[in-house]
């Protein structure tokens, strides 16, 4: 694969992962 492919589906891959975070504590509140 190619690394600048790889490399952005890696960080959207954080990406998404973070929001989740951000989407459950911000249900918490």
């Amino acid at each position: 694969m190619d690394e600048s492919v790889n490399l952005f589906l890696h960080n959207s891959l954080l990406n998404v992962k973070i929001i989740q975070k951000w989407m459950i504590l911000l249900q918490n509140l």
